[in-house]
């Protein structure tokens, strides 16, 4: 988005952090920038990595066999799709079609900064023009009636900001209010020409009082009926969701249509709000093969693998990489061409294999991101991986803490300090309004009714990041979770929770929602305590400090791996690993911030199944105990209960931590 040269009516906007636009602000993404407001382009507009020659340098392939299947299942696509990560662009050399990523104005209606209408405002009314693009002139601003002063007649220009409300729906798609058809709802728009005005009324501020008025006919509708859906139609003053495309470069629409083949509603979006533009992604961790465990060559090629490795298709270029690469040729000093080209290609068909299992939909086994990440940190026994330069992954159980309960049995099975970790997270869509959430195996979770809109009209790359860092993973007892579970105490918690679980079904209308577990809950809640706990110490702030909780039922593995990554360094300064020598004390602060929350009586007494309560996937939980930053929670400050976790003073006996002392 940062053009040098200009080419037809495009120019420089702005400047965005590529990484923003990857994945804070991907396609779709509307962008307040200093002289407009703007629509971020699709995919098919930031360039083509497929043609290295057309973009050279400015795409670098991500290379993640597990992770590529998995967006190919999430985007239904027939084949591989790729992984890009977009290079800065250079500013010596900024050039639209080279480096600049591609937006579109939006919105098309323009208000008057400062200039309001003299005869409709006053101390509590102020009543701002309401114009279209094609009514400004060349200065992009708004001309007023012309005025007599000391006998020359002359224009008023007024300045202008693009109008804040827009409508959308929570598929993604979106475009301009049509203001004319809304300021009149009985009756046929006038369209007469400078006769829109944005009206404010009263000093609240709130939507209930801003009115789209026409002054030629005096009609007029509050926004608030934007907002409002009629319970027998199902849609508001909006009308329906025409399914317009705006961020491909399409005016026209088509059907939007929701889970059950029925009419999605038009809704009010203000652009600045917070829920105006959520990523859809997927994550994994890369962790080492069966195959890399076993063998040292194989080890050695998954850790050059993107140094130039992946390049070699015939024997004759790894002569030709050794003598180039002194850091290549140096690795694979003891090895054979031979020996090395040979692993090669098996390395490249184990990757398609993993890929293809990760992309099936015919497995009626657990899938997900997760799933092999979990097994992963179960078979670490002492070491797994290397600690060296270029490695993905370095990990190194440690004993777990034991404390002595009256019933007997330990807290947690096992502790892993994963010096090194590599996590690669990709951007598959967006939506509107509702964020995209996960199901308990890593994937996008489509049961809730909300599904992402497409980044592009092809499906052959999508954006990534690489990051690199340390996590502490740990996993629950599962002797000592059984038989939590089956306390009648925390079954009747559990009912409660699950009471509140199928209220919002039925107010979100998903009837295919999954309930996630009070095992789920129980590892989030710690999780989060630990957060908060952890971030004393280890050196990183909390919303640093990202979780994957690992809660697998049948398989009887309940784990939390808590990890801090970054895009521009390979490892970090090891601050979170270190306080996995001290978990026992870190534990005894985070229960000990979970007993009592500073909102008690009150958090400890919600009840998520009250007939009308709000914040039905939380039991005990809020900003004063669980509730963190939304950039380190995986499910968006939802499915928490620290009664699962700790006793409080509400509930005692459904904690699983009530012995520990």
């Amino acid at each position: 988005m940062n053009p040098k040269k200009k080419k037809s009516n495009e120019s420089l906007g702005g400047h965005l952090r590529m990484s923003s636009a990857m994945l804070g602000a991907g396609p779709g993404a509307l962008l307040d920038l200093p002289k407009d407001a703007v629509l971020v382009a699709s995919l098919e507009h930031w360039g083509n990595p497929l043609k290295p020659q057309a973009d050279f340098g400015r795409f670098t392939e991500i290379s993640d066999p597990r992770l590529q299947g998995y967006v190919q299942r999430a985007l239904d696509a027939d084949g591989n799709v790729r992984l890009f990560q977009v290079a800065p662009a250079d500013e010596d050399e900024l050039d639209t079609q080279k480096n600049g990523l591609r937006a579109w104005s939006f919105p098309e209606w323009f208000v008057t900064r400062e200039a309001t209408d003299p005869k409709r405002s006053g101390e509590h009314q102020r009543s701002r023009y309401l114009v279209p693009r094609q009514r400004l002139n060349a200065k992009r601003r708004y001309e007023l009636d012309a005025v007599e002063a000391k006998g020359k007649r002359r224009l008023l220009e007024a300045e202008v900001v693009p109008v804040r409300f827009v409508r959308a729906c929570p598929q993604g798609h979106i475009e301009d209010i049509d203001w004319n058809r809304y300021a009149h709802p009985d009756r046929k728009p006038c369209n007469v020409p400078g006769a829109l005005r944005l009206e404010e009324r009263g000093t609240s501020g709130d939507i209930a009082e801003v009115f789209a008025r026409c002054v030629a006919c005096d009609a007029e509708q509050s926004l608030v009926r934007a907002s409002d859906l009629n319970s027998a139609g199902g849609y508001g003053a909006l009308g329906r969701c025409r399914g317009v495309e705006l961020w491909k470069g399409r005016s026209r629409g088509g059907p939007c249509n929701d889970e059950h083949g029925k009419a999605t509603a038009a809704r009010l979006l203000v652009r600045s709000a917070t829920n105006a533009w959520f990523p859809a992604s997927l994550s994994a961790i890369t962790v080492p093969t069966a195959e890399a465990t076993r063998s040292e060559l194989r080890r050695l090629v998954d850790t050059f693998w993107n140094e130039g490795l992946k390049a070699i298709w015939q024997l004759a270029a790894v002569e030709l990489m050794r003598g180039g690469i002194d850091k290549i040729r140096d690795a694979f000093a003891d090895y054979t061409d031979e020996a090395l080209f040979a692993e090669v290609m098996k390395k490249r068909a184990d990757d398609e294999a993993a890929a293809a299992k990760a992309a099936s939909k015919k497995s009626n086994e657990p899938v997900g991101p997760k799933v092999a990440e979990v097994e992963a940190f179960f078979a670490v026994d002492k070491l797994a991986g290397e600690d060296a330069p270029g490695s993905e992954f370095y990990a190194e159980r440690w004993p777990a803490p034991r404390r002595w309960t009256p019933s007997g049995g330990a807290f947690l099975d096992r502790v892993v300090a994963v010096h090194r970790l590599r996590e690669v997270r990709a951007l598959t869509g967006f939506t509107r309004f509702e964020a995209p959430v996960l199901d308990l195996e890593g994937d996008l979770d489509l049961t809730i009714g909300v599904r992402p809109a497409a980044l592009a009209s092809h499906k052959q790359w999508v954006p990534a990041v690489e990051n690199f860092g340390e996590g502490l993973f740990f996993a629950l007892d599962r002797e000592r979770v059984a038989a939590w579970r089956a306390r009648p105490a925390v079954q009747g918690r559990v009912e409660v929770l699950r009471r509140g679980f199928e209220l919002w079904k039925d107010e979100k209308r998903v009837p295919a929602g999954r309930f996630f577990g009070e095992e789920f809950i129980l590892l989030h809640s710690l999780s989060h305590l630990l957060i908060t706990a952890l971030s004393l110490e280890c050196g990183y702030p909390s919303s640093s400090i990202r979780e994957r909780i690992y809660s697998f039922p049948a398989e009887e593995r309940y784990g939390l791996l808590l990890y801090t990554s970054s895009p521009d360094a390979e490892g970090t300064l090891g601050g979170l690993v270190a306080t996995g020598r001290e978990l026992e004390r870190h534990l005894d602060r985070a229960l000990e911030l979970g007993r009592l929350c500073s909102n008690d009586p009150v958090c400890a007494h919600h009840a998520p199944d009250s007939v009308s309560g709000e914040l039905r996937l939380q039991g005990a939980a809020c900003h004063g105990c669980l509730l963190i930053s939304e950039t380190s929670c995986e499910r968006q400050n939802t499915w928490l209960d620290r009664a699962l976790v700790v006793p409080t003073v509400q509930a005692s006996g459904a904690a699983f931590f009530a012995e520990w002392r």
